[in-house]
């Protein structure tokens, strides 16, 4: 196992005779985008057309594919995954419609499962990296009792709240202010 990438730059920096200093604030960012990954089951004959036709209510295409393999607990059936976002403001309808073309599907055999998350737009998470990083900086020197040049610095936005495994998108919030915490690490000569 790898130690994390701050102790990794700690050590570093002590080698080289510079001062590594690190800092973190935590912002409420509001959602405003839903990301939808959803999951069909079909019989290994099943066509791409087929497939994207069985969910035309969502208005899939085949860009919106992202997988499609047999399935290891049914290898006589095919997992067709699938990801697209909508706008946060359409979370009540669009919930509405995967639900009605869930039941469609279950009538005909295939079962539809999915889960969503809720995030700002790389947009808005960059304006908020911009808007708090010289105050980080500063902050990131304090603790590193550093007074030279800054040589480097990395900020990275991670949601206080994720579904393991998923990234900077937070599971099935469906209101209210989502956390980011912004972490820098700065090395100064």
């Amino acid at each position: 196992m790898r130690p994390p990438l701050p102790c990794l730059l700690l050590a570093a920096g002590s080698l080289l005779g510079e001062t590594v200093g690190t800092a973190s604030r935590t912002l409420n960012l509001n959602p405003e985008e839903i990301v939808v990954q959803l999951l069909i089951e079909t019989p290994t004959g099943t066509t791409l057309e087929q497939s994207v036709g069985a969910l035309g209510p969502l208005g899939m295409t085949q860009q919106n594919l992202e997988s499609v393999g047999t399935l290891r607990d049914a290898p006589d059936r095919l997992g067709w995954q699938y990801s697209f976002i909508r706008p946060f403001p359409s979370l009540y309808d669009l919930l509405k419609q995967i639900d009605y073309t869930r039941r469609q599907l279950r009538e005909t055999g295939i079962p539809l499962t999915y889960q969503f998350f809720l995030r700002p737009t790389p947009k808005t998470v960059d304006a908020a990296k911009r808007r708090v990083l010289s105050e980080l900086i500063e902050e990131a020197r304090r603790s590193a009792s550093a007074s030279g040049k800054l040589r480097s610095v990395s900020i990275e936005p991670t949601p206080s709240a994720i579904d393991h495994g998923r990234d900077k998108l937070l599971f099935g919030q469906s209101s209210g202010l989502l956390q980011y915490n912004l972490s820098v690490v700065a090395i100064f000569e």
